[in-house]
């Protein structure tokens, strides 16, 4: 397969080149767009991703191609990766950037290909655990990420905890670099004002699909008066099922589905909302120990949360007293609604805390460490 004509064949005089890929819409993924700025001065920064419907994304400081590919499921990604190695060879970069389990393994290739230094950015947790069983999907990928990733020159994970585990499952002779999924804040909290106006705006944004126990929210949101109002954020195979839930529990007319929205447009909508809901109520470890970018979004926003499942997520939400919790074998509609009720009563003596929370955790935080240990791939080389 020949590379889509983008990237030009030029290399820079001053900075060395970085090739990262990602096998998701970039306009939607902040993980990787943060990734892509905060190392775009010191690597001139290439982003490949695959074409999505609509406008292709306009990076800023780097640059970004959508690279087409026809079909789906694995021809599609079979695809994707072909066009990666491709542009590995043709532009060999100093560093290969692949993010994410679907390109564990690819990315180690072009690795190889280009004679560039490895990272390989783990969205997610896939280790297998003895009592849940694995899909052959998913045991064909945590077999792609355990061959490759001993390749990988620095390993990213998304929390303290997935890095002991990925650790101490690979044997890996490194900890791994924790990048928490943490967004630039984009305002003061303090500088946020909403209106009241139109009764209390509840917010779930994130993937669509009701395995992930987000379907209680709507269960939750019948048990309680009229004046509040939900709204669904993204996309996702769950979400004709939901909408048949929300008109079958009678709430339809007090929900909006509004699809997936761009990273650089979803503070906005956030912001004209009161409470944030986070479910991993899931029993896998990736659920356990969740590293959702929704608990600081939420609070960059200045709204607190009703968090379910995860104990890890439970303890952030306490310390640092940003909303409230509940264990996955306490979640019910009763209860979810119970917990939305007692926070809406207490909205104003959340503002001091949340601003105290975006104030410890700030992006710079994450990207310094990570701009260091990128570079220190090519010093060593």
């Amino acid at each position: 397969m020949t590379a889509p004509v983008f990237f030009p064949e030029r290399v820079s005089a001053v900075r060395p080149t970085l090739l990262m890929a990602v096998y998701n819409d970039l306009a939607t993924d902040g993980r990787v767009q943060r990734a892509a700025r905060a190392l775009a001065g010191d690597f001139d920064v290439r982003v490949a991703y695959p074409a999505a419907s609509g406008a292709a994304y306009r990076a800023e400081g780097y640059e970004a191609a959508a690279i087409p590919v026809r079909g789906a499921g694995p021809v599609r990604l079979a695809r994707f990766s072909a066009a990666v190695l491709a542009l590995a060879r043709r532009t060999r970069p100093a560093v290969v950037y692949a993010h994410d389990y679907y390109l564990s393994a690819v990315g180690a290739l072009a690795a190889r290909l280009a004679g560039a230094a490895l990272v390989y950015d783990a969205h997610e947790l896939i280790v297998p655990e003895p009592d849940i069983p694995v899909d052959r999907r998913d045991r064909f990928f945590y077999r792609m990420e355990k061959r490759s990733i001993h390749r990988a020159g620095l390993v990213i994970v998304a929390n303290r905890a997935r890095g002991e585990v990925m650790r101490s499952h690979y044997g890996l002779a490194d900890e791994p670099l924790v990048v928490r999924n943490i967004p630039e804040a984009p305002h003061p909290v303090s500088a946020i004002h909403r209106s009241d106006a139109g009764g209390v705006r509840l917010v779930y944004q994130g993937y669509m699909d009701e395995g992930r126990g987000i379907g209680v929210f709507i269960d939750a949101l019948a048990l309680l008066p009229p004046e509040f109002r939900l709204e669904f954020i993204g996309g996702g195979p769950g979400l004709a099922a939901l909408r048949a839930r929300a008109e079958r529990m009678g709430v339809g007319g007090r929900m909006e589905f509004a699809g997936p929205i761009p990273r650089d447009a979803l503070d906005a909508r956030v912001r004209a909302c009161h409470i944030g809901l986070i479910a991993y109520v899931a029993p896998d470890r990736n659920n356990r120990l969740c590293a959702p970018n929704k608990l600081y979004e939420y609070a960059q926003a200045g709204v607190p949360v009703v968090a379910l499942g995860s104990p890890y997520l439970a303890g952030m939400v306490r310390e640092g007293g940003v909303g409230t919790a509940l264990a996955t074998e306490d979640v019910s509609p009763e209860r979810v609604a119970a917990a939305i009720r007692e926070l809406a009563g207490s909205l104003p003596g959340y503002a001091g805390r949340l601003q105290t929370f975006v104030a410890a955790h700030p992006w710079s935080a994450e990207a310094e460490p990570l701009r260091r240990a990128v570079a220190a791939l090519v010093t060593a080389s």
